[in-house]
């Protein structure tokens, strides 16, 4: 059995790991903010359409990954609470997971759009996935290669934590005022995430340049008809 201690040093980890997450999304966002005069639609090669669709489906589906472990955690708990000390601290670790899902897919959709070359663009996905996976190679890098450390036992089997409640059995005005917010959250998040954006954004891009290229291509003709 894991120690208090132990697993609120496993807590304190996550949260550093997610502040550098932060850190270094913020300064992605003020680089795109700064720029954002130049993100405008260009004619591709057939090299870099494949590129963008296929490296954005990608990038697509391992932000997905993401998106559900956040959005089970934020269930657990809005199920669960009686079984944290604190629940409102898992709470807000779920749902920061999941909001940076959606400023990862937002960085997704501003890479399809702004890179003019097949070595930026694969350049700037793996970039985005070393900051997804951030937390998961701190832990393979650190806390995996240490046989002694106890806090390898959280991820083990019998130690994950045991269902016991499920959302269609608990009445919402039943539920105390966190568990609430919590499948709030967790409905409104999975709604914006499920309708809007896992099944648009990898095919969003090629509807918008299909359309700038016919685009182009009418101006073009018109331009031939007038000389």
């Amino acid at each position: 059995m894991l120690s208090d201690k132990k697993l609120a040093k496993r807590v304190y980890q996550s949260q550093l790991i997610y502040v550098f997450q932060f850190v270094l999304l913020s300064c992605i966002l003020q680089e795109i903010w700064s720029n954002s005069a130049k993100f405008t639609p260009e004619l591709s090669t057939m090299e870099l359409y494949v590129v963008k669709f296929v490296t954005s489906v990608a990038m697509h589906l391992s932000i997905y990954r993401e998106f559900q472990q956040g959005q089970l955690v934020i269930k657990y708990v809005m199920n669960h609470e009686k079984m944290f000390y604190q629940p409102y601290v898992p709470l807000i670790m779920g749902l920061v997971q999941v909001l940076f899902c959606f400023i990862f897919e937002f960085i997704n959709m501003v890479i399809l759009f702004s890179k003019t070359n097949v070595f930026g663009t694969v350049g700037s996905y793996l970039t985005v996935g070393l900051l997804i996976n951030l937390s998961k190679i701190y832990y393979s890098k650190t806390v995996k290669q240490d046989p002694t450390n106890l806090v390898n036992g959280v991820f083990e089997y019998e130690n994950a934590p045991l269902v016991f409640n499920k959302t269609k059995d608990m009445k919402y005005w039943e539920r105390s005022t966190l568990s609430k917010i919590g499948k709030v959250l967790y409905k409104g998040t999975r709604a914006v995430y499920a309708s809007l954006i896992f099944y648009f954004v990898p095919f969003l891009y090629i509807v918008v340049n299909q359309n700038y290229q016919i685009e182009r291509v009418v101006d073009i003709l018109q331009k031939n008809n007038e000389i």
